[in-house]
């Protein structure tokens, strides 16, 4: 009796660890690849998530006035749980906090500068073709 509750338990767990895992990659492989949108208006910003081969997120971000590239950083400190974002652009002591929408079509939050001022900003996934190169 004793054993069969032990081995139900460690079924139980094991079920429960695979669901957290494949949870995890699914929100990993929903939350990567390139986003874009408007910062203050004026600024078009392509941000890029990735995963490293240790599992953890890296990426850049890229901001362009009309044509000429006003910043390209990379990004650090990436946290990601649920649909909740965080990480932080050391070039620009910045920070930032956000949330992806619950189908992670759309990303949305602000920006915190050096001086506590907070920056809204929204973006949305964009579709890879199959023959084009990502951003770099």
């Amino acid at each position: 009796m004793k054993m069969s509750y032990v081995v139900s338990k460690i079924s139980f767990l094991t079920i429960a660890v695979l669901v957290l895992l494949s949870n995890t990659a699914l929100s990993q492989k929903q939350c990567t690849g390139n986003w874009e949108g408007k910062f203050m208006g004026d600024f078009r910003t392509l941000l890029k998530f990735d995963t490293s081969e240790e599992n953890h997120y890296t990426g850049k971000i890229v901001m362009f006035s009309g044509t000429s590239i006003i910043q390209d950083d990379e990004i650090s400190k990436v946290t990601l749980n649920d649909t909740r974002l965080s990480f932080r652009i050391e070039a620009k002591e910045t920070d930032f906090k956000g949330d992806f929408s619950k189908d992670f079509s759309e990303l949305s939050g602000h920006f915190i500068f050096p001086d506590g001022s907070e920056h809204p900003i929204a973006l949305v996934k964009k579709k890879m073709k199959n023959h084009r190169k990502p951003l770099q």
